[in-house]
């Protein structure tokens, strides 16, 4: 492989969300049954939880991005 630099995009940020969402989802759905004994209720709590989540973890990436934080700069070996 060359030697490059990946960056993040918005489609694999936006792929990432969707995909611990699920996860989260599902596990917030579960334990709304268990505390309420009503799947309805389990499921709408599960929308609005899954909704909100996905808004705000995207942007939490996006920032992430452009945070310098944890992050070093090393050389790029080239080859010629």
């Amino acid at each position: 492989m060359p030697n490059v630099v990946l960056a993040e995009t918005h489609r694999r940020s936006f792929a990432k969300v969707i995909s611990w969402r699920t996860t989260a989802t599902l596990t917030t759905v579960l334990i709304s049954y268990g505390i309420t004994g009503s799947f309805d209720l389990a499921l709408k709590i599960g929308g609005v939880e899954m909704v909100a989540k996905m808004v705000l973890q995207y942007f939490h990436e996006r920032l992430w991005t452009v945070i310098k934080f944890g992050l070093k700069q090393e050389p790029i070996d080239y080859q010629i």
